[in-house]
């Protein structure tokens, strides 16, 4: 099965079987798969994007020197009006099997007929499988025939396959149909339970009151997500007690959001892990900063111009303050885990402490720094505090897991400081989340895909998928489908979780979607398996 595009002024061709392309041929087309499995098209124009334009311009690509074709297998819960689906293959001269797509097949039993039409995934790629609808008298007998043309360097040949089958072949139950149907299994932990991290960002205005609070815990629970990313610091707010900086004015005295959420979260069964945007600083933080702590994080722009938002991770003294502000929410509170937003530099700071540390560091003016430099530079600081960070974590909760959310595009959170898979690799982070909030869904597989491949493990990568969308200025929820598309594809690529963005956005439509298709089953978050593991190594490593 391939989807191919020529280049340039040449046109797609396509049978209704199989498409034999000489080596000319081949070296037109554009392989984007790491497998090469598949010819495939990242970022497709939106015309050729549609269900019903893409999935004509997919056909199977095999040698067909020489070649069979056969109905391989047959699947039913031979119920009456039940589901059933058969596999059509042709072994090539090199002895391959290929599934046949967009065949012209159809299921017959005496007089009655039906038709058999391909299975798509939600990216339009083929599962395999000619699907179709059993009559509502079981019949003893099917029988499965077509005419299929094929394209071989010989012309055009026209070649009939047919098969027959009992009742009773292929059985299979209702639930294993329907699960075999999605085109991937979800991982079960060895009692069978689902095991996947369904989380979800939550901003401050959600946890602000005990009412916003409960609303949310039911909301989550039948959602059927196991996961609460609550943001208790954004900006100069801060939703939690501790001594090195006041609880937001907002909040109403007396009251704890961050340990109600806990409390009300875990009788829910519910994993808290308290968000902290780590750069994210406005004016008046630092106004308040300088005046408590005596030192400057303002970041100046390259005109000389103080930066809006941010702090200058530069400044030790900032970099200690927000370590031990993070550290000391993991002693205080009975934390799952803590996610380190806004984790990156927030852009370059030409401050007269970083001239002067960047200059007696790398021996040339900041103003000559190159990329490779800024990164270095850059991932010094913000490597010392997520390290520090999980260090301090581990130590007061030691199965605390730590997240931090970064760019989709690895070499842009790079500039930035960001290392995620050397964070990964040096288990000072148990969970990467890059925010991959693309509206197009292949866009969204080719950036997962780099995360992949740079982790080592991949239970350690949760992507992060959006709620909302933009239509101008307007922000509004997207499509429920699309939703469902977005978190079916990331489990179809093996990726054990996905973080949603965020819970104001969450519509009624996206709601129902969760609750009755995406997440029909209760899951445990999948981390909690790596954990297990982690533990299970270092006892085997070290002894008892």
């Amino acid at each position: 099965m391939t989807k191919v595009k020529k280049v340039g002024l040449a046109v797609l061709f396509v049978t209704t079987g199989i498409l034999h392309a000489s080596a000319q041929d081949v070296a037109t087309l554009k392989i984007d798969r790491p497998d090469g499995k598949w010819i495939d098209v990242t970022d497709p124009p939106p015309f050729f994007d549609q269900s019903g334009i893409v999935r004509e311009l997919i056909f199977t690509l095999a040698d067909l020197s020489a070649f069979e074709l056969s109905i391989a297998e047959i699947q039913s819960t031979w119920e009456p009006a039940g589901p059933v689906r058969v596999r059509l293959v042709v072994a090539d001269a090199a002895g391959k099997v290929h599934p046949v797509v967009n065949a012209p097949l159809r299921v017959t039993s005496g007089k009655w007929e039906g038709r058999l039409t391909t299975c798509w995934t939600p990216l339009n790629e083929p599962t395999g499988w000619m699907a179709g609808t059993l009559p509502d008298s079981v019949p003893a007998e099917l029988a499965v025939r077509g005419n299929v043309t094929v394209c071989t360097s010989e012309g055009l040949q026209a070649r009939k396959v047919t098969a027959k089958f009992h009742r009773g072949d292929g059985l299979v139950g209702v639930n294993e149909f329907k699960i075999a149907q999605q085109g991937y299994q979800l991982p079960r932990t060895n009692d069978g339970n689902v095991r996947e991290t369904r989380a979800i960002w939550v901003s401050t205005s959600d946890i602000a009151t005990a009412e916003g609070i409960d609303e949310l815990i039911d909301g989550c629970t039948r959602a059927r997500l196991n996961t609460i990313v609550p943001d208790i610091l954004v900006r100069n707010t801060f939703l939690a007690t501790s001594s090195l900086m006041p609880t937001a004015e907002s909040v109403e005295e007396g009251f704890d959001p961050l340990a109600y959420l806990i409390e009300k979260a875990h009788a829910a069964g519910l994993e808290v892990h308290p968000w902290f945007c780590v750069t994210y600083r406005d004016r008046h933080f630092r106004q308040w900063f300088a005046g408590n702590r005596g030192t400057n994080v303002n970041m100046i722009d390259r005109d000389g111009q103080i930066v809006d938002l941010g702090a200058d991770v530069h400044r030790p003294q900032y970099r200690d303050f927000i370590v031990d502000l993070m550290v000391g929410v993991a002693r205080d509170y009975e934390v799952d885990g803590i996610h380190l937003d806004y984790i990156r530099s927030m852009g370059h700071c030409y401050c007269e402490p970083c001239r002067t540390e960047f200059a007696s560091q790398f021996g040339k003016p900041l103003d000559e720094a190159t990329d490779d430099d800024w990164i270095r530079w850059q991932r010094q600081a913000i490597g010392d505090i997520v390290q520090r960070t999980a260090e301090g974590v581990r130590k007061f909760r030691p199965t605390a897991k730590m997240s931090a959310a970064v760019f989709a595009n690895m070499p842009g959170g790079a500039s930035q400081g960001q290392d995620p898979a050397g964070w990964a690799e040096k288990n000072w982070m148990d969970l990467i989340i890059p925010m991959d909030y693309q509206m197009q869904t292949l866009q969204v597989r080719a950036n997962e895909r780099q995360f992949l491949a740079a982790l080592n493990d991949g239970d350690k990568l949760v992507t992060g998928l959006s709620l909302y969308m933009r239509n101008g200025g307007k922000v509004m929820s997207r499509p429920a489908e699309l939703v469902q598309q977005q978190i079916e594809l990331v489990r179809r690529m093996g990726i054990h979780g996905y973080c949603l963005f965020a819970y104001g956005h969450l519509s009624q439509e996206q709601f129902k979607v969760l609750c009755e298709k995406v997440n029909a089953e209760p899951a445990v978050p999948c981390c909690l398996v790596h954990i297990a593991r982690f533990d299970i190594d270092a006892k085997a490593s070290h002894g008892p």
